[in-house]
């Protein structure tokens, strides 16, 4: 598996989000953004998906169901347990005031 393709709505405070996301040589994928830009919404998704718990994915202030697509690109739907999901350990890398770090990581 080298791309994720990843469909979200309604998952806390992302209303939609489509992206691909390419591990092609690499098995990392590094998610960096000022705050405030869905980086925590994102992240609770991804780790209730992992945990099994999709149906606890909401749109909070609307409570709207969300909805997760994670595909591969033979458009195969992805397991659970083939993502990684883990928050940076401090100070592995320079911290700015503005700024939290997120990874998602597969599991092959």
């Amino acid at each position: 598996m080298n791309i994720l393709n990843i469909n979200l709505k309604h998952c806390f405070g992302i209303v939609k989000l489509t992206q691909k996301l390419d591990f092609a040589g690499e098995n990392v994928v590094l998610i960096y953004a000022p705050n405030g830009l869905m980086k925590t919404s994102f992240a609770k998704t991804m780790q209730l998906y992992r945990q099994g718990k999709a149906d606890k994915v909401k749109d909070v202030v609307a409570d709207i169901e969300g909805i997760i697509e994670i595909k591969d690109e033979q458009d195969n739907v992805v397991l659970p347990a083939s993502l990684y999901m883990f928050p940076i350990v401090k100070n592995l890398i320079p911290k700015h005031p503005r700024i939290s770090h997120r990874f998602l990581q597969t599991a092959y």
